[in-house]
This record gives structure tokens, C-alpha cells and sequence, in this order.
């Protein structure tokens, strides 16, 4: 086990110059992060937080909530979890 900075994990999001940004991102993560199996495919932390850190560094207001309440459950699922059946998807968008 080898202790890595937030920064220096390749599939978290962190630029110095979008504090706000990295906030959106540790909040939609955190939000979205639990109950992982059983998924028909191979699906982890990781995969979540590519899937959000590519979202923002598409566009930075993308986490914004003016932006997120734009989405339903079908893009929802798309953007964050590869469109496939995932446990609790309904519970996560809920609370997204």
C-alpha cells in the first residue's frame, strides 16, 4: 500500500485554478459513492471518478446544479455509470 495525494490519483479531478470545480467533483463523488456490487460488469471507485473528472475537464460548469438538473435518470446513467444496470441507480440519482 502506497499513500498517494488526492492530486497525484489519475482519476481524481484537481486543478489549482478551479477550487470550485474540485469542490463540485468531491461532492458529486462522495454523493454517487457507495454500494458497488453486485454490477453485471467490472465497475469501481475509479471508474466513477474518471467518468466525473472527464465531465468537468469537458466543461468546467458541468457539475455545476444549474447543469445537473438538466439530466434524467437515462443520461444520468450514461454520463456517470456507462449506461449499464447498476445497483441502486434510482437511490443515486435521487440524491443526485
Amino acid at each position: 500500500f502506497q499513500n498517494v495525494l488526492w492530486r497525484d490519483y489519475s482519476c481524481h479531478y484537481f486543478d489549482e485554478s478551479d477550487p470550485e470545480g474540485v469542490i463540485d467533483y468531491i461532492f458529486i463523488l462522495d454523493t454517487l459513492n457507495f454500494c458497488f456490487w453486485p454490477a453485471p460488469k467490472p465497475y469501481e471507485y475509479d471508474n466513477l471518478a474518471g467518468n466525473i473528472k472527464k465531465l468537468i475537464q469537458n466543461d468546467k460548469s458541468a457539475l455545476k446544479p444549474k447543469n445537473l438538473l438538466k439530466y434524467d435518470l437515462k443520461s444520468f446513467n450514461d454520463a456517470f455509470f456507462d449506461g449499464q444496470e447498476f445497483p441502486m441507480i434510482e437511490e443515486r440519482f435521487r440524491l443526485f
